[in-house]
């Protein structure tokens, strides 16, 4: 296994960062935004799943589908017609208010939800990076479709121009890593525990990371995922 800052964690546009994602950052030095892929009716890029201490809650970005099928992601965009900034933000309100550091990081979710973008890609990573400035601000993230990456082989040469030599990956994600880039630059990440005594959640990598961040502070990365 490479030191860590050798490795690139590549996180696909999430409605706010998975917990899976966080796991990926912490065990790497740099962060790919995977822009490039394409766009599913069944894609989970629209949809966050918060674990809660009752129960998860599920938000939902209603998007306008193109016709084409597969197109890309830089091509959705979200459904300005209903209100669903102001419902998502009453549900994080209602399900984590009691939480430590609540009042401190919501009123900057407040700012980044009042100005939306049309493209879902575009607020996608406006929400990505205002969680990496706070867990993991040394890290340097590049967003695929600004640096020309259009395909894994793209991804590939990437990676030693970018001075890396690898690529993390979550168990779960084995197939596709086996599938589309060579053996030698992948490292599967170990099973961890995700429990922690501040947390009253049960976690696993597919919820979103935001809860975490709503009971730990901007420590996240260092109490609950260092490699």
């Amino acid at each position: 296994m490479l030191p860590p800052s050798l490795y690139l964690a590549a996180v696909r546009p999430h409605y706010f960062l998975t917990v899976g994602d966080v796991l990926k950052i912490a065990a790497s030095g740099a962060v790919l935004f995977a822009d490039h892929l394409r766009f599913t009716r069944q894609s989970p890029i629209t949809r966050a799943l918060l674990a809660a201490p009752e129960t998860d809650l599920r938000l939902i970005i209603p998007v306008r589908h193109p016709t084409i099928p597969h197109p890309a992601l830089s091509d959705i965009l979200i459904d300005h017609r209903q209100p669903w900034p102001r419902r998502h933000l009453r549900s994080l309100e209602l399900s984590y208010r009691y939480a430590p550091f609540f009042d401190y990081y919501f009123p900057h979710l407040q700012t980044l939800f009042h100005s939306i973008p049309q493209r879902l890609t575009d607020f996608l990573w406006e929400l990505t990076l205002w969680q990496l400035r706070i867990l993991f601000p040394d890290r340097p993230v590049w967003r695929a479709s600004w640096v020309g990456i259009q395909h894994a082989q793209d991804v590939v040469a990437f990676l030693p121009r970018q001075h890396l030599q690898g690529m993390v990956h979550l168990p779960e994600e084995s197939g596709y890593y086996g599938t589309h880039f060579p053996e030698n630059l992948c490292h599967t990440l170990p099973v961890q525990d995700l429990s922690h005594r501040s947390v009253p959640l049960t976690l696993h990598p597919g919820h979103a990371s935001l809860p975490l961040l709503f009971f730990l502070g901007p420590d996240v990365g260092r109490r609950l995922f260092s490699p």
